[in-house]
C-alpha cells in the first residue's frame, strides 16, 4: 500500500482516487487539465515536465540546424538509458521524437527571421489543453520557435494562431503527428538545399546591358507594387536610373534604389513564370550600396527601408526581417514629422511624397500587426490622417496640378488611395475586435457597448468600399488584389476574436463566403499568372482556408451543405495545396504550410463524412 501511495500524484492522493502514474501527467489530471506533481519522490513530475519541455526545445533547435536529421534513428528511450529515467513500476517515459507539429498544428507566416513555421511550441503546454474553453483559446498566447538560436516569438489573436486551434477542437482532429510530417519534409527536401554558407556566396549582378532593358524590367514594379505602396516617384526614379548608367561613381542611394527596384521586379517575374532571373544578384548589388547610404534623417532613407520591406515580402526566403524594418520606418516617420500635415514652403512634390510615405508605413504597420497578431505601432490618434491627392506622378512636378476629376479613368495613385481607406477601416477592426484586454482605459479608444451594432455598421462600410472598387482600380490585377483585401477585412471582422468569442451563425456564414472568395480569386490569379507569391498573400490564403473549414464545422447548415458536396470542398483544398506547392518551388518553407493544411483538410473531410 505504501508503494502505491508514493506513486500517486498529489492530486490523486488528496482525492483518494486511483492514479496510473503516467508522465508527464496522469490520466485523471490530464483529463481535467490540472497540474500533475508530486507522488514519485525519486523523480518529481515537475522536474520530468521541465525535461520534457527541454527535449522538445532541443529537438526543435536541432531541426533548425539540420532539417535532414533523422530522429527515427535515435535509440529507444527504454534501451540503455539511466535507471533514473524509468518509473518505479518498470514502465518507461514515452519520449518519442517530438517535432514542432506534435503539440499544435498552428501556423504563422512571417518573413526573414520570421519564416513560415508550422509549429506550436509554447513555453509550457498544459496537459489539459484540449479542454480549454473557446474564450481561453481565442486569447491563447502563441510563443513559437522560428529557428535555432532564436528566442520564442509572439503571435497574437489576429494572426490565426488560436483560430487554427479552434478548428482542431471543433473537428476533434489531433495535431498532425510528428513522424509522418518529419518524413515528408525529408522526402521533399532537395539534397542540394541552399545552405547559409552558399547564400553568402551570391554574386552581385551588374545592371542589364542597356538602359531600355532596365526600364522594361522595372515596369513590373510600377505595375504591381507602386499602386499598392506609392512611396517612390516614378519620374525621379527614371532620372536616377539614367544617372546610375551614366556615372562612373553614382550616388549610393541612387544605386541602391535602382538595383532594389530591379530585384523586386525580377522576383515577381521569376515566381510568375518559373524562370531564373538575377533577383538575388540585384539585391546583393543593392545591399553593397546600402552600406554607404545615409538612412537617418531623410525621405530617401525611408524609401530605402521601404524597398527592403517590399523585397522581404515578395522574397520570403531572404533574411531581411520586415517586422524590425517596419519599426525603423515608424521611427523615421515620427522623426521627420510625416505623421503631421506640415505645409510651409514645401513644393507639391515634397508634400505629396511625405503624405504618401506616411500612409505606406501606416498600411504596412497594420498589415504586419494583423498578420502576426501584434499591437499596432503607429496609432491613429497621433497622426493627421490626411489623404494623398489623386494626382499622377508625372503631374506632381507641376505646382498647379489638380486632382483627378470624378468619372475619369483611375490611375495607380487612385488605387493606392482606396487601399489606404481600407487600411484605416482595418485599423478600427484591429483596435476594437482584436485587443487582448477588455479593460482598455477610456482615453485609449471609445468602449463599444453594442458589439453587434458596431460589426453591422463596419460591414456596411466595408461593403460600400467594395462597391466603389470599379471607380478606383485601373487594371484587373489591382481589382483582384483590392477584392482580396476586402474579403480579408471581412474575415478579420467576423471570425472568432477576443471581442466576440462565439460569433453568430449568420456572421460565420458571411465569413465562409469571404473565405471561399479568397480561395477562388487566388486560384484565378494563379491560373492567369497574376499571383505574386508574397508571404502576406500566402498567409491570407492559408488563414482563409482554415476559416472556411472552421465555418463548415461550426455551422450546422454549412456542414450539411458540405456533406452533399464533399467533392467541391476537396477540389478547393486541392487548389490551395497546388498554389502552396507552386510557392514552395522558390520558397521551401511554404511546404510546411501545405503539409499542415493537407493533413488538417483530410481530417476535416473525414469529420464531415462522419457527421
Amino acid at each position: 500500500r505504501s508503494s502505491r501511495i508514493k506513486l500517486a500524484c498529489s492530486r490523486c492522493q488528496k482525492r483518494k482516487i486511483k492514479c496510473d502514474g503516467q508522465v508527464p501527467a496522469c490520466s485523471s489530471c490530464k483529463k481535467t487539465g490540472a497540474i500533475c506533481s508530486g507522488g514519485n519522490t525519486s523523480r518529481d513530475r515537475l522536474y520530468v515536465n521541465s525535461l520534457w519541455n527541454r527535449v522538445r526545445w532541443l529537438e526543435s533547435a536541432l531541426e533548425g540546424l539540420s532539417p535532414d536529421f533523422d530522429f527515427s534513428q535515435a535509440p529507444p528511450v527504454g534501451s540503455g538509458q539511466p535507471e533514473e529515467s524509468q518509473t518505479q513500476n518498470g514502465g518507461t517515459v514515452n519520449l518519442d521524437p517530438i517535432t514542432p507539429n506534435r503539440h499544435g498544428g498552428d501556423t504563422t507566416i512571417n518573413t526573414g527571421d520570421l519564416t513560415t513555421v508550422s509549429n506550436g511550441n509554447q513555453v509550457s503546454t498544459p496537459a489539459g489543453d484540449a479542454d480549454q474553453s473557446n474564450a481561453e483559446r481565442v486569447h491563447d498566447i502563441g510563443l513559437v520557435s522560428v529557428g535555432a538560436g532564436h528566442d520564442l516569438r509572439y503571435v497574437g489573436p489576429s494572426s490565426g494562431y488560436a483560430f487554427a486551434k479552434l478548428l482542431l477542437k471543433v473537428t476533434g482532429v489531433p495535431a498532425p503527428r510528428g513522424n509522418s510530417l518529419q518524413q515528408k519534409r525529408r522526402d521533399l527536401a532537395p539534397s542540394d538545399a541552399l545552405t547559409a554558407a552558399q547564400a553568402l556566396r551570391i554574386t552581385p549582378s551588374p545592371l542589364p546591358a542597356k538602359l531600355e532593358h532596365s526600364v522594361q524590367l522595372s515596369s513590373v514594379y510600377w505595375e504591381t507594387m507602386h499602386p499598392q505602396y506609392p512611396f517612390l516617384h516614378q519620374p525621379t526614379y527614371l532620372k536616377r536610373l539614367e544617372h546610375v548608367y551614366g556615372s562612373p561613381e553614382p550616388r549610393p542611394v541612387y544605386k541602391f534604389q535602382t538595383f532594389m527596384v530591379l530585384a523586386i521586379s525580377a522576383t515577381v517575374l521569376s515566381h510568375r513564370y518559373k524562370t531564373v532571373l538575377s533577383a538575388e544578384g540585384f539585391a546583393a548589388s543593392a545591399l553593397e550600396a546600402f552600406e554607404k547610404t545615409q538612412v537617418e534623417g531623410s525621405l530617401e532613407g525611408i524609401q530605402c527601408l521601404l524597398l527592403l520591406i517590399v523585397y522581404a515580402l515578395v522574397n520570403p526566403s531572404t533574411r531581411l526581417n520586415a517586422w524590425y524594418l517596419n519599426y525603423l520606418c515608424i521611427s523615421a516617420v515620427l522623426d521627420l514629422g510625416l505623421q503631421r500635415d506640415v505645409r510651409g514652403n514645401l513644393s507639391l512634390l515634397t508634400r505629396e511624397m511625405r503624405t504618401r510615405i506616411f500612409w505606406v508605413v501606416y498600411s504596412l504597420d497594420r498589415s504586419l500587426a494583423t498578420a502576426l497578431g501584434r499591437p499596432i505601432g503607429l496609432r491613429d490618434e497621433a497622426c493627421d490622417l490626411r489623404l494623398p491627392l489623386d494626382i499622377d506622378d508625372d503631374q506632381l512636378l507641376d505646382p498647379n496640378a489638380t486632382p483627378r476629376q470624378f468619372g475619369t479613368n483611375p490611375m495607380g495613385i487612385t488605387n493606392a488611395i482606396h487601399l489606404i481607406k481600407l487600411a484605416h477601416l482595418n485599423s478600427e477592426i484591429k483596435y476594437i475586435g482584436h485587443s487582448i484586454s477588455n479593460k482598455t482605459p477610456s482615453y485609449c479608444y471609445p468602449v463599444v457597448t453594442d458589439l453587434e451594432a458596431w460589426q453591422s455598421n463596419m460591414q456596411s462600410r466595408l461593403d460600400q468600399w467594395a462597391v466603389e472598387l470599379s471607380q478606383h482600380c485601373p487594371s484587373r490585377y489591382l481589382t483582384q488584389v483590392a477584392t482580396l483585401r476586402y474579403h480579408e477585412a471581412r474575415i478579420l471582422l467576423l471570425r472568432p476574436s477576443p471581442a466576440n468569442i462565439s460569433p453568430a451563425a449568420a456572421a460565420l456564414r458571411t465569413c465562409h463566403v469571404s473565405a471561399s472568395a479568397v480561395v477562388r480569386i487566388t486560384l484565378e490569379m494563379y491560373r492567369e499568372d497574376l499571383l505574386v507569391y508574397s508571404w502576406p498573400a500566402m498567409h491570407t490564403l492559408f488563414l482563409a482556408t482554415i476559416t472556411m473549414l472552421y465555418c463548415v464545422c461550426a455551422v450546422p447548415d454549412l456542414s450539411e451543405e458540405a456533406a452533399t458536396a464533399v467533392e467541391a470542398v476537396q477540389m478547393q483544398l486541392q487548389a490551395v495545396s497546388n498554389i502552396l506547392s507552386s510557392a514552395a518551388e522558390t520558397w521551401p518553407d511554404a511546404r510546411r504550410s501545405r503539409d499542415v493544411l493537407d493533413e488538417v483538410g483530410t481530417a476535416t473531410i473525414r469529420w464531415i463524412r462522419r457527421t
